[in-house]
């Protein structure tokens, strides 16, 4: 059994001293990733999603030296190892990352994102709008029924970002062509008042006990379809 290990962590849980530690532990070849952004937020929850990253790769069995480069559209991947697929996202107090080791007989792909509700004040109103500009009408349609206007509109959005990072397409790939289902078998979502996080697969499925996650974000839910 391969298992997809997912964590997912809130800036609020560590003090900034804690993330200065963090950032020192570093090897660097993480911190070169960030270390052209200037003292704060942003810099803070990269350090986090950096750590969480290492602490996966541990996990994993993966030890130093963890050589990153970039490919088409800028994703990271480990360099030499296509057994190794990663994916990490961030956004503004959240970061979260998540690893798959392929065996030999497979060739997959994971992606993961999260959106953090709490900085997306744009109102309900804009969502609509962008939801028509970009997404299909199946999505729309799933928007439409839905109680909650921003939560399903950012559980699209995530799943499409996600996808996006899975197969390294750019966002107007997924966009217009991917429907968002909640019965989605390559896909996992998590849900919290103020957070949204989408794990998706390119080239297998995700079966109950696929997904061994950690982090206090990992304690949110999975929702049952609504079609």
């Amino acid at each position: 059994m391969r298992y997809i290990l997912a964590s997912a962590e809130t800036l609020s849980n560590y003090p900034p001293e804690m993330i200065g530690s963090m950032e020192a532990s570093l090897p660097d070849s993480f911190r070169k990733r960030f270390s052209s952004i200037k003292p704060g937020q942003e810099r803070s929850v990269r350090v986090l999603s950096y750590y969480l990253l290492e602490g996966l790769f541990l996990k994993a069995g993966i030890n130093e030296p963890y050589i990153l480069e970039e490919i088409k559209y800028g994703k990271p991947v480990f360099s030499g190892r296509p057994d190794i697929s990663f994916s990490i996202s961030h956004s503004g107090r959240y970061a979260a990352v998540a690893v798959y080791l392929n065996d030999s007989s497979e060739n997959c792909s994971v992606g993961i994102d999260v959106e953090d509700l709490g900085i997306q004040g744009r109102p309900e109103k804009n969502l609509l709008k962008m939801a028509r500009r970009f997404f299909m009408q199946q999505d729309r349609s799933f928007i439409r029924k839905s109680s909650d206007v921003r939560e399903s509109f950012f559980r699209i959005w995530t799943m499409k970002e996600a996808s996006t990072k899975a197969k390294n397409l750019m966002l107007s790939d997924v966009f217009k062509s991917e429907p968002y289902s909640v019965s989605d078998p390559y896909m996992v979502q998590l849900l919290k008042a103020d957070a949204v996080l989408t794990i998706y697969m390119d080239g297998r499925e995700i079966g109950p006990g696929d997904v061994l996650l950690s982090g206090t974000l990992m304690e949110g839910r999975r929702e049952e379809p609504l079609e």
